[in-house]
């Protein structure tokens, strides 16, 4: 899993890697409460990814 933020400092994590991420339109995600979203690569602050265990 990944952990990253959207453009507007909202936190999500993902099981995409950043690379995977770049050549998509749209990708799942989860919020902190645990919650799916859908998040447009554009809004995706690509400087934040981390990787989780």
């Amino acid at each position: 899993m990944y952990a990253f933020t959207k453009n507007d400092g909202t936190a999500y994590q993902t099981a995409f890697s950043p690379r995977e991420i770049a050549r998509m339109y749209c990708y799942d995600a989860w919020d902190d409460a645990g919650n799916r979203c859908i998040i447009l690569t554009d809004e995706t602050d690509f400087k934040t990814f981390g990787y989780q265990q």
